[in-house]
């Protein structure tokens, strides 16, 4: 029998011809492995679709690298990613590009048991995730607040709790607990897997949605009691689609002084961000992002700002 310590002391693996055809002949085999394995996770049909897309490319660049070892040690994989990212950035991708690829990488070295990628520092500045700061998150409840009490209910959900789109959709009135005398609440936000995880909600939020709630107590709904959609169209009592929501974030961003470029996606970011910033200890932060695991190399790029207190009064 091998022992850790008989690896560890014959020293590196030389690869013969043949291992290196047998590993050349890795890549689509990898590739529907990880795909198969991504269903399984709480990742969004579309992270998911994304995720594999930059994959199959970094396999395909993988294929005509010299890298043997990516996908076998966890050096190999280091080497061939921040080789696979810089190659990205003398094509001058989008920042957006390099920042969904070097999670997938990090994914996919998670599910090989290869640990995250060490992504280089020049990299993670570059592609920061896009948050607001103390300035910009004022601007924004502002110019939510003189929309209707639907649409400043949704940012404020978004930014106290950092639900993803689809979470954000798929809350009913029975997913919110509210104490507003106590100033406390909470909601229970529904993963794109059926997964359910409880968040805690501040005193501005609860505050806010009590007045929503009990606005939505005089007005008819389309659905049933059980399934009273928390979020429902102006025209019409049904729920609101994720584009829609989409669609309000956007306009609310662009209504504030000065008008900023924002997608649900941000305001799930700075979320995240407060919380590091808090000192949230990160296997908490993950399980409050309805994340399986920390992600290290997301956690270094998101570089959090100074601690916002999220106040809801204009």
């Amino acid at each position: 029998m091998t022992t850790d310590s008989q690896f560890d002391a014959a020293g590196p693996t030389v690869l013969s011809d043949a291992d290196v055809e047998l590993l050349s002949g890795l890549s689509a085999p990898t590739l529907r492995a990880f795909a198969a394995a991504l269903r399984m996770s709480s990742l969004a049909e579309k992270t998911q679709l994304t995720y594999v897309e930059r994959v199959h490319d970094f396999l395909r660049w993988l294929d005509a690298a010299r890298h043997p070892a990516a996908l076998t040690t966890t050096a190999g994989l280091n080497g061939a990613a921040a080789a696979y990212i810089t190659g990205l950035q003398d094509r001058a991708v989008a920042d957006s590009t390099l920042n969904v690829s070097l999670a997938a990488l990090d994914a996919l070295g998670q599910w090989l048991g290869l640990g995250s990628i060490s992504a280089p520092r020049a990299v993670v500045d570059q592609i920061t995730p896009k948050t607001l700061d103390q300035r910009q998150h004022s601007a924004l409840l502002r110019a939510a607040a003189a929309r209707p009490l639907r649409d400043y209910a949704l940012i404020s959900v978004a930014l106290d709790a950092g639900p993803r789109q689809s979470e954000l959709a798929a809350l009913n009135i029975a997913d919110i607990e509210l104490d507003p005398a106590a100033g406390r609440g909470r909601a229970t936000l529904t993963s794109p897997n059926k997964t359910q995880r409880q968040v805690p909600l501040g005193p501005g939020c609860v505050a806010v949605l009590n007045v929503l709630l009990a606005d939505r107590r005089r007005t008819p709904d389309a659905e049933s009691r059980r399934q009273r959609a928390l979020f429902v169209g102006s025209m019409r009592p049904t729920r609101l689609s994720e584009r829609s929501i989409d669609r309000i974030v956007r306009e609310v961003g662009r209504s504030a002084n000065p008008p900023m470029e924002i997608s649900p996606s941000t305001l799930r970011n700075t979320c995240e961000a407060r919380l590091l910033a808090a000192g949230r200890n990160l296997d908490e932060v993950a399980t409050l992002m309805g994340q399986q695991q920390p992600n290290l190399t997301r956690i270094r790029a998101l570089v959090p700002p100074p601690q916002m207190e999220l106040d809801f009064t204009v």
